[in-house]
């Protein structure tokens, strides 16, 4: 710092609230990926509710502040619906190594992906709020969603994926199936897609 500015950092603890939204009244998935976070609600039996994607394209292309305040106000609009709905939330439990490639366009989106911030801001507000939240396992969640919900409810590929975290959350299994497909038929659908 030079004479004219001071940088403050201001630094305090926050009490641990206990979680008093559940998952009794069902939750609320969330799909994250570079541009947009898709929103997906279930109800407590696992039945889809209702989904929205919230799109963001300053998260891709934006500097270092702009995604950061962009990644502020998405995780706020998320926390204010899980308390409208007092649901819980559930989201990927994701982990991607930093493995660099020869593909400069493939290295760029990974560097800027954005995904860590959102997930633990997230995180921490869930714990300050009090809206109970778990991580689930990502695999397969975009496949399972685009074949067997996007025609069903006709939502996007990433809300049909949230519905598929929700639902994991919640404990439901998957079964791979297409919608209006015989069972004969399904993994050679699966495999072209």
């Amino acid at each position: 710092q030079d004479e004219q500015h001071w940088r403050v950092v201001v630094d305090y603890e926050v009490e641990t609230l206990i979680p008093t939204i559940g998952f009794i009244n069902g939750a609320i998935g969330v799909d994250t990926n570079i541009d947009r976070i898709a929103i997906a609600e279930i109800s407590k039996d696992g039945n889809y509710v209702n989904s929205q994607t919230l799109v963001n394209s300053r998260l891709k292309d934006g500097s270092t502040h702009k995604r950061n305040y962009d990644i502020g106000c998405l995780v706020k609009q998320v926390i204010n619906l899980a308390k409208e709905k007092q649901k819980g939330i559930v989201f990927e439990n994701l982990n991607f190594k930093k493995d660099w490639t020869w593909n400069k366009k493939r290295n760029r989106i990974k560097s800027n992906f954005v995904w860590r911030k959102f997930i633990e801001l997230l995180e921490r507000k869930c714990i300050q709020h009090g809206i109970m939240y778990r991580k689930v396992n990502p695999a397969y969640t975009s496949v399972i969603g685009k074949v067997k919900y996007k025609n069903m409810f006709g939502i996007t590929t990433h809300e049909s994926a949230a519905y598929v975290i929700a639902r994991r959350g919640l404990n439901f299994n998957e079964k791979l199936s297409v919608y209006s497909c015989e069972a004969k038929r399904v993994k050679k659908k699966v495999m072209g897609t």
